[in-house]
C-alpha cells in the first residue's frame, strides 16, 4: 500500500508541484518515494501544498499572498489532511508489524476492504455537506470495470469526439505517427510537457478550455497509475469490487449521517461532521454509519469488514495471516507429494480464504459451521462424508467436462488429509476414498471418450492429453495390497488398461493414416 507520502508525490506531480520552504529535495525525495519523515516535517509539506493551492485566490491578501476570505478553510483543510495522512500511514504500519511475510493478494485484499469501509465512513459527511443535490449519484450503476489503461482510453475518447486523427495529431506534435500509436497503445505513460500539449490542441478543436483538458489528462494519468499498482496488488474483478465496494458503502453512510445530524443545530452539526471527517468510525455517529451498511451490504464477504472497527483490523489480519500460511503450507505439500489438482482452481482457492476469513460464521453453511464446532475426529467423520456426497453429484448426469478433474482433485484432497489423520481408521477410510475417486474420475474420462465418435478422436489429439494428464495424476499402487482395495485396484487397472490401450489404437490408426498420405503424395 502506498504510503501518504507517495500519494502526494502523485498528486503534486499533476501540477510539477514539490515544497520549497518545509523540506528540502532529499527530504522530500525520501517522502515520496514511501519514507520516513518527521511528523513536523510532514505537516509542513501538507501545509505547503494546500496554501500555494490558494495563493493569490482572491482579494485581500496576507503578506504571505494568501487570501483573507479563506483563512479559516485553509486551517481547515490542513487539519484534516494532516488527520488523514497520520491515520493512512499509521495503517500502512499495523500492516507491515501485523504481516510479517510478503503481501500477497488475498492479504492486499483484506487491508484494502478494511480500508475503503473506513474511507466511505470518512467521505460521508462530505457528502452530507456539499453532494445531497447530486440525485445521479444515487442511482447504483449495474457495473463498475475499471478501464485497463484509464488514460489511453480518454485520450481515444477525446480524439474521436473533437474528430482528430492521429495523423493530424502526429502532424500537429511534430511527432511520427508511430509515436502517436504508442501513446494510444496500453500502458504506455506520456509525459506531463506531451500531454499538456495534445490537451491545448483537442482544446482548440473543442471550444473549451485548454487548462481543464490539462487537469483532466494530467488527473487520468494519475489515476492510470494508481489503478495499475492496485491491479497488480489485488487483480482486476477485486480492483473493480473495491471501487463499487467504495461507491455503494459511501452512499449508504452518507443516508445515514444526513438522518444522524438532521435536526442538530447548524453550529453542532457542522462539528459533528468536521469530527467524523477527522476521526472516522471512532466518533459518533461512525459506529452508526457502519451499521446502517450491514443492514444494507448484501455481499457476505464485505460484513467482517464492516463490523471491524480500526482498532480490531489487527485480529482479522491475523486471520488472513494464517490462511495465507496454510495456503502456503498446502502449496509446498502439493510440490512434494506431486499434486496436480488439489489447488489447480486459483479462483476457488482464493474463494475459499475470502470466505473463511471474511464472511461472518453466522452466515457460513450450517455444515461448515458444524464442522468447525465438532471435535477433530467427529470433524474428519463429515469431511470424508461430504467429500463422498461431492464425488458422486460429479459422476451424476449434469456432470461438466472438467468433472473427472474436479474427482481427481478429491482424491488429492483425501491423500492431504491423511497426513493429519489421527486413527488408523481414519486414515484407512480416507484410502479408500481417495482410490474411489481416482477410479470415478477414469471411468468417467473413459464413459465420455466412448460418447465421441471415432473421426473426432482421430483428428485432435486433446483426448489424447487428457488421458495422459489423468493417468500421470495417479499414485503408485501400494504393495502389498490391502484386501479392502482389492476390489477397487482389480476397476482401477481394469480401466487404466482400456484407456492405454485406446491410446496406442489412436497412435497406431494416425501413424497408418499419415503413411498412407505420405504414399499418395509420392506415387505418380
Amino acid at each position: 500500500m502506498p504510503t501518504s507520502g507517495e500519494v502526494l508525490g502523485g498528486v503534486a506531480g499533476l501540477f510539477d508541484w514539490k515544497p520549497r520552504r518545509s523540506a528540502q529535495d532529499r527530504t522530500w525525495r525520501e517522502y515520496i518515494t514511501g519514507g520516513t519523515v518527521r511528523e513536523e516535517t510532514r505537516c509542513g509539506i501538507l501545509r505547503e501544498f494546500i496554501e500555494d493551492g490558494f495563493r493569490g485566490a482572491g482579494s485581500p491578501l496576507t503578506p504571505e499572498g494568501l487570501p483573507v476570505a479563506h483563512l479559516q478553510s485553509i486551517s481547515e483543510l490542513v487539519q484534516v489532511l494532516v488527520a488523514h495522512a497520520s491515520w493512512w500511514d499509521d495503517l500502512c504500519d499495523r500492516r507491515k508489524k501485523a504481516l510479517p511475510i510478503g503481501a500477497s493478494r488475498f492479504i492486499n485484499t483484506v487491508m484494502l476492504r478494511l480500508a475503503v469501509v473506513e474511507l466511505a465512513v470518512r467521505l460521508a459527511p462530505l457528502g452530507t455537506l456539499h453532494l445531497p443535490q447530486l440525485e445521479s449519484l444515487k442511482e447504483k450503476p449495474e457495473r463498475i470495470d475499471v478501464p485497463e489503461h484509464l488514460l489511453t482510453t480518454l485520450l481515444r475518447q477525446l480524439l474521436k469526439e473533437s474528430k482528430i486523427t492521429r495523423n493530424a495529431l502526429s502532424e500537429a506534435l511534430n511527432v511520427t505517427k508511430e509515436a502517436v500509436d504508442q501513446w494510444l497503445a496500453k500502458g504506455k505513460v506520456i509525459g506531463l510537457k506531451r500531454l499538456d500539449e495534445i490537451a491545448e490542441i483537442v482544446a482548440h478543436k473543442l471550444g473549451g478550455s485548454a487548462e481543464v483538458a490539462k487537469g483532466l489528462l494530467r488527473i487520468a494519468r494519475l489515476m492510470t497509475q494508481v489503478f495499475e499498482g492496485l491491479r497488480e496488488q489485488v487483480g482486476q474483478e477485486e480492483l473493480n469490487g473495491l471501487i463499487e465496494g467504495l461507491w455503494r458503502l459511501t452512499q449508504v453512510a452518507c443516508r445515514e449521517c444526513g438522518r444522524q445530524v438532521e435536526f442538530l443545530p447548524d453550529m453542532e452539526r457542522d462539528q459533528v461532521l468536521g469530527q467524523l471527517i477527522v476521526l472516522g468510525s471512532a466518533v459518533w455517529p461512525g459506529p452508526l454509519l457502519r451499521n446502517a451498511m450491514l443492514v444494507q451490504e448484501e455481499d457476505d464477504s464485505w460484513r467482517r469488514v464492516i463490523s471491524a472497527l480500526p482498532h480490531q483490523w489487527e485480529w482479522i489480519l491475523a486471520e488472513a495471516l494464517a490462511a495465507e500460511q496454510q495456503s502456503l503450507k498446502m502449496r509446498e505439500v502439493c510440490i512434494q507429494e506431486g499434486f496436480k489438482y488439489l489447488m489447480l482452481d486459483e479462483a476457488q482457492v482464493a474463494m475459499n480464504k475470502v470466505v473463511n476469513v471474511l464472511v461472518p460464521k453466522e452466515r457460513l453453511p450450517t455444515v461448515l459451521v458444524e464442522m468447525e464446532q465438532r471435535p477433530p475426529k467427529e470433524a474428519l467423520e463429515l469431511m470424508v462424508a461430504l467429500i463422498f456426497q461431492h464425488g458422486q453429484s460429479l459422476v451424476s448426469e449434469g456432470a461438466g467436462p472438467n468433472a473427472w478433474r474436479e474427482l481427481l482433485g478429491l482424491g488429492e484432497s483425501c491423500r492431504y488429509l491423511m497426513r493429519s489423520a489421527n486413527t488408523p481408521e481414519h486414515h484407512a477410510a480416507l484410502n479408500l476414498l481417495s482410490w474411489f475417486n481416482y477410479v470415478q474420475a477414469l471411468m468417467l474420462l473413459q464413459m465420455t471418450m466412448k460418447s465421441i465418435s471415432n473421426e473426432e478422436l482421430l483428428t485432435s489429439t486433446a483426448w489424447d492429453e487428457q488421458v495422459r494428464e489423468a493417468l500421470e495424476a495417479l499414485p503408485p499402487i501400494p504393495e502389498p495390497v490391502n484386501p479392502d482395495l482389492e476390489e477397487t485396484f482389480h476397476v482401477l487397472m481394469d480401466v487404466k488398461g482400456t484407456l492405454e490401450e485406446t491410446l496406442r489404437w489412436l497412435r497406431e490408426i494416425r501413424g497408418r493414416v499419415t503413411r498412407e498420405r505420405g504414399l499418395r503424395a509420392t506415387s505418380p
